[in-house]
């Protein structure tokens, strides 16, 4: 089995703890898919444990398990203090994850070398979170794809981060559908298009 997808359960932190026995022994799992339990934090952390020796998994869903700010802080461990990890990609979307939470994983991109996707649709993202996403592209050679859908994301927030953008070459898919953005934003779109060549 390379592939478990065990999205829409009943699973809590307690029963998380079988999944991170398998973890730590297994050798040809790739893909957990967790999204829409009842993780929590606490299931959170025990699965960043477990991570640390794990050698194969590549994806990671943890969709919906509001994991909030305290979840973001163990993941932020677990990246920065594990540069090489296998994986490669991260769904965080819908986990009630603001502005402390924000900053947590994107401190943890600066220094990680293997994520190349990070889903964070439907968390808080306003101007100060942006700030911290900004921040991380600027230095992070890793990610290529960074999705923000549905984060409330206005004109000045996507003025920040197409000044970013102007910075970075590994970045070829960016989605934020389903914000705020109106005229200007379209425009400081536009405007970076013209000079970015790795979105595509």
């Amino acid at each position: 089995v390379t592939a478990l997808n065990l999205q829409k359960n009943k699973i809590g932190p307690e029963g998380v703890r079988f999944i991170c026995e398998l973890l730590k022994v297994n050798r040809t799992l790739t893909i957990l898919e967790l999204g829409y339990n009842e993780i929590g934090s606490g299931g959170t952390e025990l699965i960043c444990e477990a991570l640390k020796v794990n050698k194969t998994l590549t994806t990671l869903n943890l969709y919906g398990n509001a994991i909030g700010d305290k979840g973001a802080l163990f993941i932020w461990r677990l990246l920065k203090e594990n540069v090489n990890l296998p994986l490669t990609i991260l769904d965080l979307s819908a986990n009630n994850i603001k502005n402390d939470g924000v900053k947590s994983i994107c401190e943890a991109l600066k220094a990680n070398r293997t994520i190349t996707k990070l889903y964070f649709n439907e968390n808080t993202i306003r101007e100060t979170s942006m700030k911290f996403i900004c921040w991380a592209l600027k230095v992070n050679k890793s990610l290529t794809g960074l999705y923000l859908d549905k984060n409330g994301i206005g004109d000045k927030s996507i003025k920040l981060l197409c000044e970013s953008l102007k910075k970075n070459n590994t970045l070829t898919t960016l989605s934020l559908s389903s914000n705020y953005i109106g005229d200007d934003g379209i425009g400081f779109i536009c405007e970076l298009l013209k000079v970015n060549s790795t979105l595509t």
